[in-house]
């Protein structure tokens, strides 16, 4: 009985297990059908036939395996592991594009209105930088390009046409895309992304609208190419004809360079090579940068006599500008920007603004009106542009592409073009009038007289302009030296507890030294003393600026606080290599708290001739958008003092050439902390110390080459 009961307890659990494999398999189906459904983008007939869009994108929806598996294009394999990424591989180091080895697998799921199924959609890659095939619900549609998986015979493709694609059904459809690129890197080196991007257009309209844009930008192309390099060529061979008439040549290479630089950039959309728009969008910036420093040399040859000594800073500005964009070509388009409003604005105040008496150039003034009227029209036009790219003012330039056929700033500078060659022309006829006038007065005159005559003229002119140029330059310093003067504040406070001094010497050359206080909300006071880079109106700016963020907000923020407020203002004014050293304390009771940005370290006096360097240094002002700052708070006995100086007391050169150094300092310091018995004392002993340093053999006292400012806080 028992090996009965056993044997019918094997089979029950047989039973059991067959059973449970047959409703596995049968479940199967059923949990395959259960998986999360895929991620799908809807495409309406409103998407593609409105006509306020010219299409759409989808960029969240895309799912990617970075993997080459030819069943990948069969819509029913699963996808669930797949990631989702933008199909352009803009970023190299992101998490969506760091495993890419070269060639993967895109998928989009699209819901298609029963609207479109028979309907021919357009496929307008915008970027292709590889090859690839296309499928759709497993069915092969196009290949464009060659794809190599190992990359050595990889051919890319950046179509010029719009793709169609017909839905046979509505509902999910799956769009599975093949993409090889094995020079992703090098695409990324050259800050271009390394994918695709898909619109979904109209195809009927779209693509007409694509041929007929094509085919302007090929009618463009010789227009605006053709005819600035032939214009160019042609003035270049009047320079080496005729070598003084050197406008020719400055004219000649800057309409060259525009010719060129508008044969690359409308390469961008006209060749079928990827690699090749790289190459395009690299040499198109710098050839442009070389126009506009060709123009501007243009512009001072036509109306001065000799080039001004800015000219050669340009010359080395243009050649960091290019040597720039060469190497990093993200920020071309600031570049751009910059040399185009600098152009604009030498040419306002070169034909504008310099009186006519101060012209004496290649050109005379009739000349020089239409040059100017025609360089009106390419400035305005390149503001607006440059409104509409980085102001969102695009109303007036979007006007004007739709009056000039979508390119307004290349019909502008044609019109340029047109009005120099012909203000040129007018010139060379009125010389050989004017020669023609004179040829019989000119017989007259002796060789030996007309050069007595040329060098006196010569060197009354240049004596003239010397005096000029000096004048001016000395009244602008005066200027600059009030202005940097009229900002300290009047008088110092007086406080129970604390006595303040303060002295400042400018330098021959206006500097960027400061001082400042304010009341606190708090009943504490807050001063500052701070330190520009460079000299000059540039310095006075940044103090400027420095002084009213001071004032507005020192009296209610607290020191980081008012250290990050100044130095993100500062940068906003984009003055590249400027910088603003600042240390602000707060005194209060008596505790003095620090924060120091660039300043010298100050040094902490104690009465019995002890010193104390705070070392609490950190990056100035404006130099980078994070920078940390951190306060230093130091309690101060009766007789103590707090002692802060500018770098022109440390780095001011003895006769031989040594720096006074922050040793020395200290030394005085120490001893005047024990001979002083106010503010007012140890200051006069730091600038006596800081004087004979700078004695001379002959016993004269060189000025200071950098403002010497001292700032002393002494505990009652």
């Amino acid at each position: 009985m028992k090996t009965h009961r056993g044997l019918r307890t094997y089979r029950h659990y047989a039973w059991v297990a067959l059973l449970t494999i047959y409703l596995l398999c049968g479940l199967q189906p059923f949990l395959h059908a259960q998986s999360p459904a895929p991620i799908f983008s809807r495409l309406t007939p409103r998407d593609l036939f409105s006509s306020t869009t010219a299409g759409v994108r989808f960029i969240a929806t895309w799912k990617a395996a970075f993997e080459d598996k030819r069943q990948f294009a069969e819509p029913n394999t699963p996808d669930s592991a797949w990631i989702r990424v933008g199909t352009t591989l803009l970023e190299p180091d992101s998490t969506q594009t760091k495993g890419w080895n070269g060639i993967g697998w895109f998928r989009l799921w699209l819901d298609v209105d029963s609207a479109l199924v028979g309907q021919q959609v357009g496929m307008n890659f915008h970027k292709h930088r590889g090859a690839s095939e296309i499928f759709l619900n497993g069915k092969h549609l196009y290949t464009l390009g060659v794809i190599a998986p190992d990359g050595a015979s990889e051919r890319p493709y950046q179509p010029m046409v719009i793709y169609p694609i017909v839905f046979a059904k509505a509902g999910l459809n799956c769009i599975s895309i093949r993409y090889a690129n094995h020079s992703a890197e090098w695409f990324h080196r050259n800050y271009f992304d390394a994918g695709f991007d898909i619109i979904w257009q109209d195809f009927n309209i779209q693509n007409h609208d694509n041929f007929s844009r094509k085919m302007r930008r090929a009618e463009y192309r010789i227009l605006f190419a053709a005819v600035p390099i032939a214009i160019g060529l042609l003035h270049f061979l009047l320079f080496i004809f005729y070598p003084q008439s050197r406008y020719n040549f400055y004219y000649a290479l800057g309409v060259f360079c525009y010719g060129l630089g508008y044969f690359c950039d409308s390469g961008l959309t006209l060749t079928t090579n990827p690699a090749w728009a790289v190459v395009y969008e690299r040499c198109g910036i710098p050839l442009y940068i070389i126009m506009f420093m060709s123009l501007i040399f243009f512009i001072h040859e036509t109306t001065y006599q000799r080039l001004p000594k800015r000219s050669w800073w340009i010359v080395a500005g243009a050649c960091l500008s290019v040597l720039y964009v060469s190497f990093d070509a993200r920020h071309s388009g600031y570049a751009m920007a910059f040399w185009g409003v600098f152009m604009a604005v030498e040419l306002v105040r070169t034909f504008f603004l310099t009186p006519g008496a101060q012209r004496h150039g290649a050109v005379q003034d009739k000349e020089l009106l239409i040059i100017a009227i025609g360089g009106v029209f390419p400035t305005s036009v390149y503001v607006l542009q440059l409104l509409s790219i980085y102001g969102s003012i695009t109303t007036p330039y979007s006007w004007l592409q739709r009056f000039v056929f979508g390119d307004p700033l290349s019909f502008a500078f044609l019109f340029f073009i047109g009005a120099v060659s012909m203000s040129l022309a007018r010139g060379i006829a009125r010389t050989n009038g004017e020669l023609a006038t004179q040829l019989e007065e000119v017989k007259t005159l002796s060789e030996k007289a007309i050069e007595q005559e040329r060098i006196a003229a010569m060197q009354l002119m240049a004596r003239g302009l010397l005096e000029a140029d000096n004048a001016r330059k000395t009244a602008e310093l005066e200027e600059a030296r009030k202005l940097q003067l009229s900002m300290l504040p009047a008088r110092l406070p007086i406080l129970p507890t604390f006595e303040i001094a303060a002295y400042m010497q400018t330098a021959t050359e206006v500097g960027g030294d400061y001082y400042d206080y304010c009341e606190a909300e708090d009943d504490s006071l807050v001063l500052a003393i701070g330190d520009a880079t460079g000299h000059g109106s540039k310095a006075g700016y940044f103090v400027a600026t420095t002084k009213s963020y001071f004032q507005s907000n020192g009296c209610r923020a607290s020191l980081l606080e008012l250290m990050h407020s100044i130095s993100q203002g500062l940068r906003n004014m984009n003055l590249r290599g400027m910088f603003m050293a600042l240390l602000t304390l707060r005194l209060r009771d008596r505790t003095v708290t620090l924060c120091n940005g660039g300043m010298p370290q100050p040094l902490l006096l104690k009465k019995d001739g002890g010193l104390e360097i705070i070392d609490a240094k950190a990056l100035p002002l404006g130099a980078v958008r994070s920078a940390k700052y951190e306060e230093v708070s130091r309690e101060l006995e009766a007789g103590d003092a707090l002692v802060l100086v500018s770098d022109g007391v440390t780095e001011r050169f003895s006769s031989e050439q040594e720096l006074f150094g922050l040793e020395r300092l200290c030394e005085v310091c120490c001893k005047a902390a024990l001979e002083c018995t106010s503010a007012e004392e140890i200051i006069k002993a730091i600038i006596a110390a800081n004087d004979a340093w700078a004695k001379e053999s002959d016993g004269t006292i060189a000025p200071p080459h950098d403002d010497v400012t001292v700032l002393v806080i002494r505990a009652r």
